[in-house]
């Protein structure tokens, strides 16, 4: 064998056994600890502390016990040939929130107005206070289905950094990783963006519609998701200019990091 081939096996080794040990992590408290962010770029990149990269995806639910043993089958296919097609580890997360018809009848009340006459705007009343009814009577709730495409370091080095050697390689990215070497972020943004289009387009192809989400999207999924107390009486929006005639930064609420300029984006 050859003596540098040994050499370098041996260090590593050594390496593995000595020198590779590292702080114990510090245990997560709840699940919102484990997705914090750092970063969001307008077109919806997002950057975590730990040097993950991310793009969400809002995915339309559909009525699958409605659909045939043939479009189940299909459905069940474009999803097996997606995770198995995309090189990046994908998380799918469900949500449930309180129906939001506020502003459906908000919009069926001034068409009532512009009618000028009394019995539609009593209708309108009596069918929302019916509907808002139902819909705490039986505690219907309106699902949402995200879907993280996620990259980090480690991957992004494998692009970089090969030999033939699998030990060999381990070593290499983990020194590359201890270095906090800067990856190109238009690199980032490209791989994420293939595994994206990918699941697209498996997903249209069997009727599912997938929205991407910018920064303004993601930022309203994070402030929903970590104060659903409130979220639905009081809107990002709102939430943000009551803080600042407070005169104060919000810079943590969703596990994110925000400032001024932030708030009047």
């Amino acid at each position: 064998m050859d003596i540098i081939l040994v050499v370098a096996i041996v260090g590593v080794l050594i390496f593995l056994q000595f020198g590779g040990k590292t702080k114990k992590k510090e245990k997560k408290e709840s699940a919102k600890d484990w997705f914090q962010v750092q970063e969001i770029t307008t077109d919806g990149l997002i950057t975590t502390p730990d040097d993950r990269y991310m793009y969400m995806l809002e995915v339309q639910p559909i009525s699958f016990a409605l659909k045939s043993p043939k479009e189940q089958e299909a459905i069940w296919l474009a999803f097996r040939e997606t995770i198995n097609t995309i090189p990046h580890p994908l998380r799918f997360k469900s949500e449930s929130h309180p129906y939001d018809l506020e502003s459906y009848f908000q919009d069926l009340k001034s068409q009532a107005y512009e009618t000028n006459d009394p019995m539609d705007l009593e209708y309108v009343d009596e069918m929302q206070e019916t509907f808002f009814g139902i819909v705490e009577a039986n505690k219907i709730q309106d699902r949402k289905y995200f879907v993280f495409l996620e990259t980090d370091s480690r991957y992004l080095l494998d692009l970089t950094t090969e030999t033939s050697i699998p030990i060999i390689n381990d070593l290499l990215r983990k020194n590359a990783s201890r270095k906090g070497i800067e990856h190109d972020i238009d690199t980032v943004k490209q791989e994420l963006t293939n595994s994206m289009r990918i699941m697209q387009s498996k997903f249209s192809d069997v009727g599912i519609v997938t929205t991407e989400m910018d920064r303004q999207k993601v930022l309203q999924y994070l402030y929903r998701t970590q104060n659903r107390e409130i979220a639905g009486l009081v809107s990002l929006e709102e939430f943000i200019g009551m803080v600042n005639e407070d005169g104060q930064v919000p810079h943590s609420f969703g596990k994110s990091i925000y400032t001024q300029e932030d708030a009047h984006a």
